[in-house]
């Protein structure tokens, strides 16, 4: 059962989908794209520290996708 706060990525490489995962890719190393109504999105989830505060997983828009 899918919990609230699941999310979906893929990676930008082989199009593998990974649930809740942050980061590089354990498949290609790469940065994945968040999922959003079954389509990647131009956002990735990665591990960030904003403002000088704790290292967290952090979601990032990097504006229009190629």
């Amino acid at each position: 059962m899918e919990e609230k706060n699941d999310f979906w990525v893929e990676c930008n490489v082989c199009k593998t989908q990974l649930k809740n995962w942050t980061g590089s890719t354990p498949c290609c190393g790469s940065l994945a794209w968040l999922v959003e109504d079954g389509k990647p999105t131009n956002k990735i989830s990665i591990f960030a520290s904003l403002n000088n505060n704790a290292i967290k997983p952090t979601v990032m828009n990097l504006g229009v996708k190629n």
